[in-house]
This record gives C-alpha cells, structure tokens and sequence, in this order.
C-alpha cells in the first residue's frame, strides 16, 4: 500500500513530457549580418556578436525524452558576405569536469567523448542532405556529410572552415567560420531560410544531449526536426572552380656489376596530372581526373588477412570518388570504387537537377590502368589484378549510375506545408503503399534506408537547470 501510494505521489508531480504529434514545432529564428568584424579565437565578445539573436538549447532528447537539460547552452548565428559565423555559449557548474583534448581532425571516436557542440547545416531546407561540423571545447574539428535518405554519414568529407574554443570559468565558449564557397545553397536575390541543428553534447555520468528543438523519437527523418532560421540575403556560393595540378618523377638507378659496381643513373621517369571540379550550379558538381597523384591521401589502417573467410574491405578516402558517394550508396554494396585501383582518366557528374531539385542523379565513369579480379568461395575469396587497362566499373560502357526522387509530404493535421517540420517515422520504400514521409526517396538502383535511431527510456531523474549570467 506504503509503495503505491509512493508510486502514485511521483506519478503526479513529475513532469508531462509532450511526445510524438503533441511535440510542438522546432522554434524559428531570424538572423541578420553582422555589426562589426568576428576574431575568431574563442572568444565571443567580438562587435560582430553584439545584437544577434540568441538561439536556447533547451531540450534534452537523451538520455532524457525531451526534459529540461541539467546545464544551460545558447548559441548566436551571424554571416557576412563571406563567411557563416556560429558561436556557442556552454554554461557549467563545473567548469573542471569538462572534458577535451586535442586530436586528430575527423577521430569521432575520441571527439564524442569530449564535451563538444555539434552543428547541422541544412541550406537547401528540403531536409534531404546536409553539413555537419563538430568541435569540441578546445576547437578541434570535425566535419561530414549527412544524406538522410540513404542513412549515410560521411566523414571522410573536409571542408575548409575555421573554428576555436576557450574554457573559462564559466563553463566554455567556441566559435565557428564557414565560408559560403564551402557550401552548396540556392543562388536566390530574394531571403533564403536554412535548416539549422544545434547540439550540445555534455558527458558526465551518462551523455547528456542537448538540441535547440524538441526531437520525435518515432521520426526518422533528423532534418525534418531542424530550427528554420531565415534573414540570409546577399550571399552567394561562389564559382566553385578548383584545378590541383601534380607534377611527380622517378628515377632508378642500377649497379652495372654486383656487389660493388658503380651505380648506372637512369632516366627521369616524370608524371603529370590534373584534378578539376567544377560547381556547374549550386545543385550540381561536375569531377574530372587525369593520372590522378594519391600520394596526399590518408594511408589506410592496416588489417589482419590471416585466418579470415572474407576479402578485407578498405574506405574510400580518395576525393574524385567522395563526391556525391551517397548517391551510389546502396543496402546491399553493389559499387565499390576501390576496385578502381589506378585511374588513367575519370568523370563524374552528381548534383540535383529540375526546379525543384527534388531529383538527384549520379554518373561516373573511370578507365583503370589495372584490372582488379576478386574470386569469391564459400570459404573464403581470393584476390588478384591483371597489368592491363579496363573500363570501370564493368558494364558495358564503362559508366555507373543512379538516380532517386523525393517527395516531401503533408505533416499534421490541415493543408500540407511548403516545408514541413515533421513527419511519420515510416520507413522509406519502393513498395511501400504509405505515403511518402519527409525526406523519404526512391532509388532506380535500389530502394533507401533512412537513419534509425535506438529508442532510450526517458530519465526518472531531474536536476534543477543552472542558472548563470546572461551572455556576456
């Protein structure tokens, strides 16, 4: 009886937490440019702050089910015809609790254990793709491209951004500058309105996170839940025209009588290439490579290949093949690039196309100076390559491709938005006989898996929100 009645008090005092279609939507904001120049160094009291709007993080998706977060965070979005400007405020009670280091750019595993921000940036407010860039108290850097459709994130994507951080007693501040050339979004005269995700990540006992909009666990589609931030005029992308030539040479050099023969001095071998990339449109990139030098590119991580029943697989880190990589994502891997093992030449055009750039196509053809062969068994594979040139990947004319089309749809109850702010979590089908839901596509090579989210239990316990003083 003592129990239940126990039961029943807690019941009645805690707090009811809006879940589902009762969620309310992600708040709006309006940014304008900024008043004065932004330093970026970590510190927030530059005059280009001064008179922006103030964006609260004030909701904890987990390990809480949308409750008031246990610290306070608010962050500030500014532009000039540059650069997009985003700085952060994380108030701590414990500002030696705080958890950072350095570490190498994109290491998510090491930067998800720090106390970081992680900002979402959706230009094209079609809640289909968008830039992610992580940094932790200390600056350090992280970036990726999110393709919801396909569930992919790709953090082999870098772009060319500057950011800092600065621990205080207050807690820490840190300070983003991504120039617009960086990003893909509309070249419009008029006022563009982006879809913005802001997120604080505060580990302590559990990981505490913390968004400026509620999150519907039952939603997959992540963009459909972004803040609509509006007030962006006068910007422009950029041309977006990039030329990396390279210039190698080799020589070999060989003992005419061993062992103690002088050293023949041959001839210099040289080697020229050229990578090109071309922004035809905001939607739509045209590659182009020609004996391409991967000297620069990432090495990869080296693997057992002893005792195993299956070929080893390596990520593609090679920047011809990243572009547009989610539009030949697939569930069941029927492109795999690194196969092309040494490119004479390639071509690749990725992008969205039609007014309404809800389609997207993907082609790419390549002529590979190595034939590559992978003999599959039941009980294990074996590999091997031939010296002589081949068109990949193998069909007929040498070229790959795909394409996907994506319907937004109706949300709520009444006429469906122009954008909308949230949709059935359905999953994303060929077959399916539901309507389309927010960010779902088709795809003429196989049908698209949205990203799943695991459901956490919403936490019994509370802590009183920290009050500190307004923004400084």
């Amino acid at each position: 009886m003592l129990v239940s009645r126990a039961l029943a008090l807690v019941a009645a005092q805690a707090p009811i937490v809006p879940t589902g279609s009762h969620l309310p939507p992600p708040p709006a904001f309006t940014v304008r440019p900024a008043q004065g120049p932004i330093r970026l160094d970590g510190s927030l009291d530059d005059p280009g702050w001064r008179g922006t709007t103030e964006i609260p993080l004030d909701w904890e998706w987990t390990p809480g089910d949308n409750t008031t977060p246990p610290v306070r965070s608010v962050c500030r979005i500014t532009y000039d015809a540059n650069s997009l400007y985003i700085g952060c405020r994380a108030f701590d009670p414990h500002p030696a609790e705080i958890r950072a280091r350095y570490f190498s750019r994109d290491d998510i595993d090491r930067l998800i254990l720090d106390d970081h921000f992680n900002i979402v940036v959706d230009p094209f407010n079609d809640q289909r793709r968008s830039f992610e860039f992580r940094v932790n108290a200390l600056g350090g850097q992280a970036d990726a491209l999110l393709s919801t459709a396909e569930g992919f994130e790709d953090w082999s994507w870098d772009a060319i951004w500057g950011s800092a951080g600065r621990i205080d007693d207050l807690g820490y501040t840190i300070e983003i500058a991504i120039p617009f050339k960086s990003l893909r979004f509309p070249r419009a005269a008029g006022v563009q309105t982006w879809g913005f995700i802001l997120e604080r990540s505060y580990p302590r006992s559990v990981r505490h996170r913390i968004q400026s909009g509620p999150r519907d666990r039952n939603n997959t589609c992540l963009l459909c839940e972004a803040n609509k931030v509006t007030g962006f005029s006068g910007i422009a992308p950029g041309r977006n025209i990039e030329v990396d030539p390279a210039v190698t040479a080799s020589r070999t050099d060989l003992r005419t009588q061993l062992p103690d023969g002088a050293l023949a001095q041959g001839a210099v071998d040289p080697a020229f290439g050229v990578d090109f990339r071309w922004g035809i449109s905001p939607n739509l990139t045209l590659n182009a490579t020609g004996n391409p030098d991967f000297s620069q590119v990432e090495a990869d991580v080296a693997q057992l290949d002893v005792n195993t029943r299956f070929a080893l697989f390596f990520p593609e880190k090679r920047p011809f093949f990243l572009e547009g990589a989610d539009l030949f994502n697939t569930p069941i891997q029927a492109v795999f690039t690194r196969t092309v093992a040494d490119p004479d030449a390639g071509l690749k055009l990725s992008g969205k196309v039609g007014s309404s750039s809800a389609s997207a196509i993907g082609v790419f053809a390549a002529r590979d100076a190595t034939t590559t062969l992978l003999f599959p068994s039941n009980r294990g594979s074996v590999g091997g390559s031939l010296a002589q040139e081949a068109t990949r990947p193998w069909d007929a004319s040498g070229a790959i491709s795909g394409a996907r089309r994506s319907w937004v749809g109706s949300t709520r109850g009444g006429s469906a938005p122009a954008t909308p702010t949230r949709s059935p979590g359905w999953t994303c089908s060929t077959s399916s006989t539901r309507p389309p839901a927010c960010g779902c596509s088709t795809s003429a090579h196989a049908p698209s898996i949205p990203i799943r989210r695991r459901r956490a239990p919403a936490s019994p316990w509370r802590r009183s929100p920290v009050a500190p003083p307004a923004w400084s």
